[in-house]
């Protein structure tokens, strides 16, 4: 499988040239949360990865308390302020509780979580001609999403097992984040661990390299 990693404004300032140089294939950058928010160093993620060639997604954190439509244009008019064309980059939507707002989970519920996912879902195809990359561990997508998503790429985070529980719905993954501690070269901190479903040649095809 092909190794790759996320970053977010957590891992501060990588060093590119190190990250490439230490068996890292591919790169999903947090880009945007909610409404409001951007990443301040997505721009200069997006451009180190650029100089070294390692390909590339972004991801948004999505706020259950706000309108998908409004998360999707706001995911989407940021990407091209940073000079992507939303035709040639993939998106993922990042499922998971806000640890300062757990309540937007709570009070959203299941229908909430899927009305939200399907107007963003729609949004971003309508605009890209892809579904976004969803992203979450299996009990969330089992609790909130159900089986009617098994059209989306999955991006599934479980830790310790030799294979991931793939939620209903799904007959397979994508790309599965193994580990949130591991150390990378030219970068401080820990970092998730992400493996790709596929060859090298189906992971550029993914990335719309």
């Amino acid at each position: 499988m092909i190794r790759g990693i996320d970053v977010s404004d957590a891992n501060g300032h990588p060093y590119w040239h190190g990250v490439v140089n230490d068996n890292v294939e591919f790169v999903i950058i947090k880009s945007t949360q909610g409404r409001t928010f951007v990443n301040p160093e997505a721009s200069e993620s997006i451009a180190g990865c650029r100089i070294v060639g390692l390909p590339f997604a972004l991801y948004h954190f999505v706020d259950f308390g706000v309108k998908g439509v409004i998360q999707a244009e706001f995911l989407i008019n940021q990407s091209m302020q940073w000079g992507i064309n939303p035709k040639s980059i993939r998106y993922a939507l990042d499922l998971e509780v806000d640890p300062s707002s757990p309540d937007t989970l709570t009070n959203a519920g299941p229908t909430g979580v899927q009305t939200i996912v399907q107007d963003m879902s729609h949004a971003i195809l309508q605009t890209t001609g892809h579904l976004p990359l969803l992203y979450g561990n299996p009990s969330f997508f089992n609790e909130y999403l159900g089986d009617g998503y098994g059209g989306h790429p999955l991006w599934i985070a479980e830790y310790g097992p030799d294979t991931p529980h793939i939620p209903e719905g799904w007959t397979d993954y994508t790309i599965w984040q193994t580990n949130d501690s591991a150390a990378i070269t030219g970068i401080q901190g820990a970092v998730d661990i992400n493996l790709f479903n596929g060859d090298s040649e189906a992971m550029k095809q993914f990335f719309l390299v």
